[in-house]
């Protein structure tokens, strides 16, 4: 939790120190956060992984067998980033000149954000027991192969996603050029 409030307020900053209206500067801060963890949310359910890991003496240290609970709390966090950053975004839209539904049909950022919206939801209210064990675990599995959708939209919405889920890490000095 620390690691996200610090890249959020670390975005934050950033933008606040761009000029940004506090609407972005909120907006671009979640959208850090989701970049975190959206590379983030596939490490505990890489079973080859997880079963070397429990093999080293890491295993002594992190709760690898946990590794199912951290995944659904990372995506847990994501859709409160996502809700937050979608929020923020939409009342950047009311202070812009063109009309709101330009902003967010007209746009590539508008757009695979709406779809990257849509199809989180999907995932998301899949996951949870009534569905996943109440007889639709199927229709579970198969919500969550949208996260090939929902990769290939944040590579379009966020072209700075790529370097998140290369390395980790988003070079500050990166996309500050467009601040809405």
């Amino acid at each position: 939790m620390a690691l996200n409030l610090f890249i959020f307020f670390a975005a934050f900053e950033r933008y606040a120190s761009l000029g940004a209206n506090l609407y972005v500067q909120i907006a671009r801060g979640c959208g850090a956060a989701l970049n975190f963890n959206g590379a983030l949310i596939l490490i505990p359910m890489l079973r080859h992984f997880m079963t070397w890991l429990r093999k080293t003496p890491l295993n002594n240290y992190i709760p690898i067998d946990e590794s199912v609970e951290f995944h659904k709390l990372v995506g847990q966090v994501m859709f409160a980033f996502a809700i937050v950053h979608t929020i923020a975004h939409f009342f950047n839209y009311t202070t812009l000149p063109v009309p709101f539904t330009q902003s967010l049909f007209a746009t590539k950022a508008g757009l695979s954000g709406f779809l990257l919206l849509l199809v989180f939801a999907i995932m998301s209210v899949t996951a949870q027991a009534p569905i996943r064990k109440g007889g639709k675990f199927a229709l579970f599995y198969a919500a969550h192969m949208g996260y090939f959708l929902w990769f290939a939209l944040a590579l379009v919405h966020g072209p700075v996603f790529w370097q998140w889920k290369d390395v980790g890490l988003v070079n500050p000095n990166k996309d500050t050029t467009n601040l809405v």
